[in-house]
C-alpha cells in the first residue's frame, strides 16, 4: 500500500512504449486483486518520495475471511477499480484529446480532493507531460497544447509544480463521463 506520496502503475511493450494504468495516491493499493496473484504483470515506479507497506498475501486473505466489513469494503474498492478501468477504456477509444486530458485532471483532482490533500482544487502535482501522454494514448506535444488551451481558457493552471483548477464546472463539463452522451 502506498502510504505517502504519488508513483503509477505501468506495462512496457515490447518495443519500449509504456503504458500506466493508473496513478497511485496514498492510501491505494496496487491493485487491490494482488492478493490473488502470485506474479505481477505490471511494474510500478514512484514520481515523487514515498512510504509503502507492504502485507504478506496470506494474512490479507485471512482478515478477509474472518472480517465482513473488511471484505465489503475490500469490494466495494475492487468495484471502483473496475469502473475506473472501464471509464479509462471509454476515454481511450472514444474521447478527444481535449476530453482525455479533462478526465485525467478531474478524476486526480476528485482524488486528491478526496483524500484532503487538495486546498481549493489546488495541490501537488508531480505528473510530467509524459507520464500523461503515456496513460492517455496521446504525445506529450499534445498534452502540452490541451494544457495550454486549459490555461488560456482559464479552466487549470499547471506550473512550479501545482495544478490549480480555476474552473471546476467547466472541467467537469469537459471531462466528465456523466457528461458523454
Amino acid at each position: 500500500m502506498l502510504c505517502k506520496g504519488w508513483g503509477y502503475r505501468f506495462f512496457v511493450l515490447p518495443n519500449g512504449r509504456r503504458q500506466i494504468f493508473n496513478f497511485l495516491l496514498p492510501g491505494d493499493l496496487f491493485p487491490l486483486t494482488s492478493i490473488s496473484e502470485e506474479r505481477f504483470s505490471f511494474s510500478v515506479d514512484a514520481l515523487t518520495e514515498v512510504h509503502i507497506l507492504g502485507f504478506r498475501r496470506a494474512e490479507i486473505k485471512r482478515r478477509l475471511a474472518l472480517n465482513s466489513s473488511l471484505r465489503l469494503k475490500w469490494t466495494v474498492g475492487v468495484a471502483r477499480e473496475a469502473r475506473t478501468a472501464d471509464e479509462l477504456l471509454v476515454v481511450l477509444g472514444q474521447r478527444t484529446a481535449e476530453e482525455r486530458v479533462g478526465y485525467l485532471m478531474l478524476h486526480l483532482t476528485r482524488r486528491m480532493s478526496a483524500l484532503g490533500l487538495a486546498d481549493k482544487n489546488r495541490y501537488r502535482f508531480p505528473v510530467k507531460q509524459a507520464h500523461i501522454a503515456d496513460m492517455l494514448g496521446i504525445t506529450s506535444e499534445c498534452v502540452c497544447r490541451m494544457l495550454s488551451r486549459f490555461r488560456k481558457r482559464g479552466i487549470l493552471d499547471l506550473s512550479n509544480g501545482y495544478l490549480d483548477v480555476l474552473d471546476f464546472v467547466e472541467l467537469e463539463r469537459i471531462g466528465s463521463p456523466k457528461n458523454w452522451t
